[in-house]
């Protein structure tokens, strides 16, 4: 399983050496080797909690110290994240190196933990979104919850249980579905949204549909969310989704 570092870099330079050796996320272009000896590689399933101590912003990267409940500083990077000194955040998943050195800051670390997420606030730890584990279909909540509520497909749209469950057809389409929001997570820059119409097969995994997007969806409303459908997704770090519909805007 390839650890990815996944960031939203749309209208940012690309970063310089500022990545360990892993398979780039789609949209980044792949970068060179790190500079600075790589003597550790390691994979992190989950990453640690703490509260914020420094913070800094270059390459289209976010930097923070972290100082953990054992008095620990940890230093990391990671997608560009909206975080201030003091937040509590978690490191999500990623890749320990030494001895790095960042060409952009001009600063040498003699441990940072190259991570996917920086998750600022309550947290799922060890996940980049604790809804769907690994071969799951459009992405089942992380408690389980179904909903009962029959919602109507939009004009010009499609069902929940039709797109997940013919998503060969749907695939690299935009689409339009309208469900309810069963849960809504903010990670890595981004939200992972939960929706459910009442149609599907909870035992197929065809009733929920994973929606990210770069608005927040509350939990309890129901919204109409336009796409793509995305399938085979693998996000890293154990998370894979065979539909999910990215970049989607929402709309009452």
């Amino acid at each position: 399983m390839n650890i990815v570092l996944l960031a939203i870099l749309a209208g940012c330079p690309s970063p310089v050496a500022e990545v360990p050796p892993a398979s780039p996320p789609e949209g980044m272009p792949a970068a060179p080797e790190p500079v600075g000896l790589v003597n550790q590689v390691m994979a992190a399933s989950g990453g640690p909690t703490g509260a914020v101590t420094e913070v800094l912003v270059s390459g289209g990267y976010t930097y923070v110290s972290v100082k953990t409940a054992d008095g620990k500083d940890v230093w990391a990077a990671g997608p560009e994240t909206k975080v201030a000194v003091g937040d509590k955040v978690t490191l999500i998943g990623g890749m320990m190196m030494k001895d790095f050195s960042s060409p952009t800051l001009g600063r040498s670390f003699p441990e940072i933990l190259f991570v996917t997420g920086i998750q600022v606030g309550d947290a799922v730890v060890g996940a980049p979104e604790a809804a769907a584990p690994m071969g799951a279909v459009g992405g089942s909540t992380a408690a389980g919850a179904v909903s009962t509520e029959v919602i109507a497909a939009p004009a010009g749209g499609v069902s929940i249980g039709d797109l997940v469950g013919k998503r060969a057809e749907y695939a690299g389409k935009t689409v339009t579905v309208r469900g309810k929001v069963m849960k809504s997570t903010n990670a890595m820059g981004k939200w992972f949204v939960h929706l459910q119409d009442g149609s599907g097969d909870v035992a197929a995994k065809t009733n929920d549909l994973t929606v990210t997007s770069a608005t927040k969806a509350d939990v309890g409303a129901v919204v109409t969310a336009s796409g793509t459908l995305v399938v085979d997704k693998d996000l890293g770090a154990g998370y894979a989704y065979e539909a999910i519909l990215e970049d989607a805007t929402f709309t009452p």
